[in-house]
């Protein structure tokens, strides 16, 4: 087909060789191009019937495609602008633009993993999902989704994986997150991991089976946020806006966290970054003070005035005698579990504040314990306490 005026009016079209559209193509029906189509001309490309099924390649001809209608998208796409679905749409193979991608209604990722990419630098909505994304059946499929810098954004409006979970998400760009990334069925993972390249705006809840990595600045919007996966690491700051972080997992902290109310990590934590929160913070698995390189670094961990309680050990990066102090205002903090006692993993100097009571119930291997409030060592049988206490408050053993 070489089309170089509109048509209109038909109940459908199907073409079963190449195709040059050189002008709009509107059916009341569907529209199927089984060869490789070009698009010709300027402005932009619109194909608007029921559904427009593309079983070979797309080539843009550098202009916008929009299609008002389903998308079914069994060729890979390239050379377009922007590019637009009004419908649903079910990619088949991946697509390729300059400008922003727009995805209506549900999308389904078909067939195998499939890779969305733009070139576009530009800050803003880059490639946008309006309803729910999900895999085309058991095999969870990955979805990478590829911008030209870290402030384009990706954004879902709906859910991800409710259905048909989808595999592993990798964002190289901004997360903007308007709807959980969950199985609705029975609150399983709706993907296998996230990794997101620069910011993260968190209006829901993400639930992955495996990690998630957030290398930019991380807000928490909306509500209380829950993050599910095996380990969740954030490179950057956490801004909680007042509202709370649960992490059901391990956490790797890199960055400091802020302005969130109540914090509580599930599984392991590797503090590498102060941590403030303005309720309780709750650590039940085992606990590392870390720094990347070098010796004596300080971490803070500050509430305001309310408890902090390590369920389990709590220990220094090896060979770094890291520091641990409780910031102004903070509220006791209870040891459960052996502090210092790992291979080299003693601390450094463990620091508390006037009127804060220090609970330890176990071993304590540490340089000193810079005391301005309240120790108390209650543990129910005989336990060494290695550090040089520097006592300005009161210290009891019973």
């Amino acid at each position: 087909l070489d089309l170089n005026a509109a048509i209109t009016g038909a109940a459908s079209v199907n073409i079963a060789g190449v195709s040059d559209l050189g002008a709009n193509v509107t059916t009341s029906g569907d529209q199927t191009y089984t060869g490789a189509v070009t698009v010709s001309g300027t402005g932009t490309r619109t194909l608007a019937g029921g559904t427009i099924t593309n079983s070979s390649t797309i080539n843009g001809g550098s202009i916008a495609l929009a299609i008002s209608g389903n998308s079914s998208i069994g060729g890979a796409i390239t050379s377009v602008t922007n590019f637009s679905v009004s419908g649903t749409t079910g990619i088949g193979a991946n697509v390729s633009t300059t400008g922003t991608q727009t995805y209506t209604g549900a999308v389904t990722i078909n067939s195998a993993d499939r890779i969305l990419t733009t070139t576009s630098a530009s800050a803003g909505d880059t490639i946008v999902f309006g309803s729910t994304v999900n895999s085309d059946g058991a095999t969870a499929r990955a979805l990478t989704l590829t911008t030209g810098g870290a402030t384009p954004t990706v954004r879902f409006n709906g859910v991800v994986g409710g259905t048909n979970p989808v595999g592993a998400i990798a964002i190289t760009g901004a997360l903007d997150l308007n709807a959980i990334i969950q199985k609705t069925s029975d609150s399983s993972a709706g993907a296998t991991s996230l990794t997101v390249s620069g910011v993260s705006d968190l209006g829901a809840n993400v639930n992955t089976s495996g990690i998630q990595t957030y290398t930019g600045a991380v807000t928490l919007s909306g509500a209380d946020r829950t993050l599910k996966g095996s380990t969740i690491t954030n490179s950057s700051t956490i801004t909680g806006a007042t509202f709370s972080l649960t992490e059901t997992g391990n956490a790797v902290i890199n960055g400091a966290i802020s302005g969130v109310n109540i914090f509580s990590v599930s599984g392991t934590t590797s503090i590498g970054a102060n941590i403030s929160t303005t309720g309780t913070q709750t650590y039940s698995g085992a606990v590392t003070i870390y720094a990347a390189s070098g010796t004596g670094t300080t971490r803070t961990i500050t509430t305001t005035a309310d408890t902090i309680t390590f369920s389990d050990t709590v220990n220094s990066t090896a060979n770094q005698a890291n520091n641990l102090l409780f910031g102004a205002g903070s509220g006791n903090a209870v040891f459960t579990g052996a502090v210092g006692g790992a291979t080299n993993g003693a601390l450094g100097t463990i620091t508390n504040i006037a009127s804060q009571q220090l609970t330890f119930s176990d071993a304590v291997s540490a340089t000193t314990i810079a005391n301005y409030g309240t120790l108390l060592f209650n543990a129910s049988s005989a336990k060494t306490i290695s550090p040089a206490i520097t006592d300005n408050g009161t210290t009891t053993i019973q």
